[in-house]
């Protein structure tokens, strides 16, 4: 059994994230116009190649496993960026209001940040925002193992 899962900026689904990659760059390359008409295209050739291969991108996502987990309120922390441009805060709002759906399967907790480090916002809350961050990850693994995190888990002084 797994007791908790701490998700940092991580993909709802990778076809969204790949999508928004692919949008990203051709417009960084004066061709976003042509997103519409290619994207879609591409991200289905890239799934029939890895299939191939025997990678299933879309074997085990998020909205089809974890309905099914067990009721044991599972605690899972997301952290998400506002401002993050590699994976968009519409990832973390997806999984969240998944795992809120499924109050007695998952007990959430979401915390949203502003952080960035010369311009990029992609999982930077653990340089940007160091001492919050290993204090709320302490505090929440203590928690999901039982331990008292108030002795454990602060950073002044350090």
């Amino acid at each position: 059994r797994i007791p908790g899962a701490w998700a940092d900026g991580g993909p709802f689904t990778p076809e969204a994230v790949f999508k928004h990659g692919a949008r990203k760059t051709m417009a960084s390359m004066s061709v976003g116009f042509l997103a519409p008409l290619t994207v879609g295209t591409v991200w289905d050739r890239l799934v029939e190649k890895a299939s191939r291969r025997g990678v299933h991108l879309s074997r085990h996502l998020p909205e089809n496993t974890l309905p099914a987990g067990p009721d044991t309120r599972r605690r899972i922390y997301v952290v998400a960026d506002v401002g993050d441009d590699t994976v968009p805060l519409s990832q973390a709002q997806s999984l969240a209001t998944l795992l809120q759906g499924h109050a007695e399967k998952y007990d959430a907790t979401v915390w949203t940040t502003s952080a960035s480090c010369h311009g990029s916002s992609h999982c930077m809350q653990l340089l940007d925002e160091y001492e919050d961050y290993e204090t709320r990850l302490c505090a929440f693994w203590s928690g999901v193992f039982g331990l008292d995190s108030s002795t454990r888990c602060h950073s002044e002084g350090e």
